[in-house]
Parts: structure tokens; sequence; C-alpha cells
């Protein structure tokens, strides 16, 4: 499957579950929030390149890792998203 990234990148949603995860994990990792930004922004721009399709039971889901550095403060952090049309769409993620 080919997919062309918009000129201002994809919108960037997440589920409510992702949200609430970030959100609750903000007073272990206090630069969660930031760090999680990033992922969303470099996402937003390399979605259609990155990370590793899933598998055929998935068709179109893709896991992106970013290693993060925990002695930093920064956690690795696993994220399940896929990308339709202008939209990526982030629905799953954990943390650790």
């Amino acid at each position: 499957m080919h997919i062309a990234r918009p000129p201002d990148g994809f919108i960037v949603r997440q589920s409510k579950a992702v949200e609430a995860l970030i959100k609750a994990s903000c007073e272990q990792w206090p630069r969660l929030d930031a760090h999680w930004l990033a992922i969303q922004q470099r996402l937003k721009f390399t979605g259609h390149r990155e990370g590793l399709l899933i598998g055929p039971h998935r068709p179109g889901w893709k896991l992106f890792v970013d290693d993060g550095d925990p002695p930093a403060g920064l956690p690795r952090i696993r994220v399940v998203y896929r990308i339709l049309g202008d939209t990526l769409s982030i629905d799953m993620a954990s943390i650790g």
C-alpha cells in the first residue's frame, strides 16, 4: 500500500485510552508529556514510512517503538497506529 503524506503532515488523533495512559504515567515519568508530543510530531510527518506492519490479521496497522532513555527520565513507548486518508490514529500505546 502506498500512502502520500499531506504537505502539512497527517492529522494526529489518539484514543481516549491512550490519552488516559499518558496522563496517568506523567507522575512516574515527569518528562513524558514533552516526549509524547515529540513522538506525535515525528509520526505526523514520518508515520507513513516508519513503523512496522503488524501483520495480515491487522491490515494497515503499524507498530512504532521509541526506546526513550530511562536514566534521563524518558521511558520506552510502543505505539500502534493506522493511517486512513489524511489522519493518523493512535489506538494503542504502552509505556515502560
